[in-house]
């Protein structure tokens, strides 16, 4: 809508890449969507959400929403949710969350979490070329001396009261 007095004013329905207050409306859409559906963001935490009578908890970051439900109900619902007003995959592995891969081992109770070919594209991505020769040390090695030229070295079963008091430096 233009004005007489040259203002535009614009709705956004959709995000804007680059604006800065996009993430904050982006945010009160979800929560707008999510509100009907009994799922509201936790109080003292951020992206941390649950339902208000289910058991259901979830995260959210970014885009990407990691779900801890307990049947398939529960899960069943989020999913009808979100399906109201975005459009969304499902992962039912969990093998990947914000970038990471993740490899569940239920009945030994640990996840390994990993970036497959992460240094490969970085280095790709950096333009760095592998040498041919590797290159150990780029240069030749000083040895450490300890202690000044001419000093005298103290015997190893020597007491701080037994050495000369002009040899006792104060630091």
């Amino acid at each position: 809508i233009a004005t007489k007095d040259e203002w535009v004013f614009i709705k956004i329905q959709k995000g804007m890449p680059g604006l800065k207050q996009a993430a904050i409306l982006a945010y009160q859409h979800l929560k707008n969507s999510l509100e009907p559906y009994g799922y509201t963001p936790i109080e003292g935490t951020v992206g941390l959400w649950k339902h208000d009578k289910r058991p259901t908890k979830f995260c959210l970051c970014v885009d990407d929403f990691g779900v801890k439900y307990w049947s398939k109900p529960d899960a069943n619902h989020l999913c009808n949710a979100i399906a109201a007003n975005f459009r969304y995959t499902v992962d039912k592995e969990g093998t990947n969350y914000c970038g990471l891969t993740l490899s569940w081992n239920y009945p030994m109770g640990y996840v390994d979490v990993s970036m497959p070919k992460y240094v490969h594209k970085a280095l790709h991505k950096l333009n760095h070329h592998q040498t041919i020769h590797p290159q150990y040390s780029p240069h030749k090695h000083s040895p450490i001396t300890y202690g000044k030229k001419g000093e005298q070295q103290m015997a190893e079963n020597t007491t701080y009261e037994e050495l000369p008091k002009d040899k006792i430096r104060h630091i």
